[in-house]
């Protein structure tokens, strides 16, 4: 099969999906192309080793990488963050055109929804399929977070997503939940298929530049990943606060990452002065792991939404591969695959009296018990959620879709 990949994001920014699918894909003899951006996320700044220009060509594990121009931004700027997403879509759509080899099959990867612009356009011209992978619900998750607070910008983007759906040949959603809400909106259940994220390969565990930052005899839980309205981390940190006036202190709050909301976070934890929270910059997918195993308990956590409970935070599947036990501020399906996996506890989202009660919980286990929690994560992990299983499912996808319309 001949894809072309259409994604804002790839490696080395921090995705699951895009460069390991490709990568896997190639081994299996079909040819691949990627058609992408200048790295940016989650900063909004290029990263080092790269300079804006219009395109660049690059080969990483034996995928043809197609860079093109976009407007750097992941900022809270609504019109920075829109400026990001068209530029982008405007550049695919007319170097993809010149620089792409002719598909079978164009997959794309969703967020944010403008990706579908280039891949929709180019299938036409191309005669190619399009396969729509979805990762998050527009316009709901935009609502959610208040990125667009305008009705009539919101109806316009639910407008959008359903011409998308109705000129994709095949879509693919991270739940159960995900597919329940796509068909509401009127889309036939055979068109929607559920594959769960995999995690991206995140090192060895050795040489941890931040093994000496840590005190030791605390109970660390840790946080690793984007920082943003959509986690809800300020209820986190109110739950450090009341640890602190309760005179615990044998309990350190560490966060890893970057993100819109992380300069208010720093802030607040800041003005209450929690020694009890720790703030750290991202590390890079070869070297988090050894950060992650700093950690007693790793967590999760978005805000209440009825969105947030149909969706699965990516950081799911990577903390049951690394094999520590998780503490969830998750509801519906996140919640469920975590019961399911015995890989850790949850509790209410934005409830910081929640997160104290199950946090304790975990502390106060014995030793071999919160370690059981963490292999129990590691092995559903293998089992049903690996690579191997999922780029299968996506391969027997494409080809179904190609050989139904020859």
């Amino acid at each position: 099969m001949r894809l072309l990949f259409v994604s804002q994001w790839c490696y080395p920014e921090p995705d699951a999906r895009i460069l390991l699918m490709a990568s896997e894909l190639v081994k299996k003899g079909h040819s691949i192309q990627i058609l992408t951006g200048f790295p940016n996320y989650p900063g909004g700044k290029i990263y080092q080793g790269y300079r804006l220009k219009l395109f660049q060509r690059e080969n990483i594990h034996n995928v043809d990488i197609l860079r093109v121009w976009l407007y750097p931004s992941h900022d809270k700027s609504a019109i920075k963050r829109i400026l990001n997403y068209v530029s982008f879509s405007i550049s695919a759509c007319i170097l993809g055109l010149i620089k792409a080899n002719k598909p079978d099959l164009i997959y794309v990867y969703h967020p944010p929804a403008t990706v579908a612009i280039p891949a929709i356009i180019l299938g036409k011209i191309f005669g190619a399929k399009v396969v729509y992978d979805i990762q998050d619900l527009w316009p709901d998750s935009l609502e959610s977070t208040g990125m667009i607070k305008n009705i009539f910008l919101l109806k316009m983007v639910n407008k959008f997503q359903n011409f998308v759906y109705r000129n994709a040949h095949a879509i693919t959603v991270i739940s159960n939940g995900f597919k329940t809400r796509i068909i509401e909106r009127g889309v036939s259940s055979h068109k929607v298929n559920v594959i769960r994220n995999w995690s991206i390969p995140i090192g060895d565990g050795k040489n941890s530049s931040y093994q000496n930052l840590f005190i030791p005899n605390k109970f660390i839980l840790m946080f690793a990943g984007n920082l943003g309205k959509a986690q809800g981390l300020k209820s986190v940190i109110d739950a450090a606060k009341i640890l602190l006036e309760s005179k615990i202190t044998d309990i350190q709050f560490v966060f890893i990452g970057s993100g819109s909301s992380k300069e208010e976070l720093v802030n607040y934890s800041n003005q209450s002065e929690l020694t009890n929270v720790t703030f750290l910059e991202r590390v890079t997918p070869d070297k988090v792991s050894g950060v992650l195993l700093l950690a007693d308990v790793l967590l999760i956590h978005l805000i209440k939404d009825p969105l947030f409970s149909i969706t699965i935070p990516s950081k799911t599947q990577s903390y049951m591969m690394i094999g520590k036990p998780i503490l969830a501020g998750v509801e519906g399906d996140a919640a469920d695959l975590i019961n399911e996996a015995e890989a850790g506890l949850v509790f209410e989202p934005e409830n910081p009296k929640a997160l104290i009660e199950q946090l304790l919980k975990l502390k106060s286990m014995q030793s071999e018990k919160l370690k059981q929690l963490g292999i129990n994560g590691k092995e559903y992990y293998y089992n049903n959620l690996a690579l191997n299983a999922g780029v299968e499912k996506f391969e027997n996808l494409f080809a179904l879709i190609l050989k139904e319309n020859k």
